[in-house]
């Protein structure tokens, strides 16, 4: 029998689609199961383009281990326009300081310590990056130079006198903020004291014995012994007043000195021994201990007792609340004193007599001394 051409092509064509269907290996199978395999691989590898930035496969076309691109923008500081901070009143904490001049300045390179920095501040060679000469009625320092850069650490000096305050060092940033802003105002405000005054060593009526008649006067505040009528152990006690007098003002760091006015040292045991002692008022540490030695060494005695104390600044601070009688009790030998000899007994703030201040270097609250001579 014979077989038509179309009758043989339709034939073939059953046969292929036959082959074809029963064929586990079919071409158009594996290539669908290797684009899912694909896909299974990449989502599984986090391989999925991200929105923010670039799939790495796209790059390379094969390498489907690549991590993706993250596009990051690192913080660059800027110059401001004006940065302010406002120094308040540490007694008054609601006032601002007025007239107080603060400086900005570098900070050294590596660890530093607070003296590194009050080195720096006080450096007659520093180089101020801006300043402020005097604050305002609020206490606000404005620092306008464009200098200041933001996240940068400075040192801040409030540069202390005796009319304003007492010096005060610190360490600040403005922190990470837009460079679309100019300007910026620390939220932190800095607190100083103001720097105060004494009360009159020898008050008007002050208690004594000893001296000369006629001699012990509380408006100069000297007293003489007698060393040419007298001889042997000789006994004197005076009263001084140790205090502040003026209301919301401080002085830091007070001390009692005794030394001699130079070229008029009493000779060598002629002092034997001074005792000093509360009679009414402010607890100010004094030992039960004779301080004759104190007078050579020149050696500061250092007032604390019912004195505040700033743990900040690990400082003593005698206010219009600190005040006491004390008296001052002195053996002497007048066979030994000679006349013109001259002790003087002194009150002075910031730790020694004549201190100055770590920045300006300036003596701030004046001293206030007894002088007690021999004629």
């Amino acid at each position: 029998m014979e077989i038509s051409k179309g009758q043989a092509i339709a034939a073939v064509v059953v046969l292929l689609a036959a082959f074809m269907f029963f064929n586990p290996s079919n071409p158009l199978d594996t290539g669908m199961n290797q684009m899912n395999q694909l896909n299974q691989y990449n989502n599984l590898n986090g391989n999925s383009v991200d929105r923010l930035g670039q799939n790495s496969n796209a790059e390379t076309g094969n390498n489907l281990n690549q991590q993706p691109i993250v596009v990051t923008s690192e913080y660059i500081p800027f110059q401001l326009s004006n940065v302010y901070l406002y120094v308040m009143d540490q007694l008054n904490t609601k006032n601002g300081i007025q007239n107080a001049e603060v400086e900005v300045l570098n900070v050294p390179d590596g660890a530093y310590t607070v003296d590194d920095l009050y080195a720096i501040a006080s450096d007659p060679n520093r180089y101020v990056i801006d300043e402020d000469t005097a604050t305002d009625s609020n206490g606000k320092a404005a620092f306008s130079a464009g200098k200041i850069r933001s996240t940068v650490d400075y040192l801040y000096a409030i540069r202390g006198s005796a009319s304003t305050v007492y010096d005060k060092v610190f360490v600040a940033a403005v922190p990470k903020i837009p460079d679309t802003k100019t300007d910026y105002s620390f939220p932190e405000q800095v607190f100083a004291y103001k720097v105060g005054s004494f009360d009159d060593i020898v008050a008007s009526g002050a208690s004594n014995s000893g001296f000369k008649a006629g001699t012990f006067n509380a408006t100069t505040n000297t007293g003489s012994l007698d060393a040419t009528s007298l001889s042997g152990l000789q006994y004197a006690y005076f009263d001084i007043t140790i205090g502040c007098n003026t209301t919301g003002k401080s002085l830091e760091s007070p001390v009692l000195q005794m030394h001699y006015t130079e070229g008029k040292d009493f000779p060598s045991g002629a002092i034997t021994s001074v005792y000093i002692t509360k009679r009414t008022g402010s607890d100010y540490g004094f030992e039960g201990i004779d301080y004759a030695d104190y007078i050579d060494t020149e050696y500061p005695i250092e007032l604390n007792g019912d004195l505040d104390w700033n743990a900040d600044e690990q400082k003593y601070y005698m206010t219009i609340a600190h005040s006491g009688v004390y008296r001052v009790k002195i053996t002497w030998d007048a066979s030994i004193a000679e006349s013109g000899d001259e002790l003087k007994i002194c009150l002075d703030d910031q730790g020694d007599y004549l201190a100055k201040s770590k920045v300006t270097r300036n003596t701030l609250a004046s001293a206030e001394c007894f002088t007690l001579t021999t004629v």
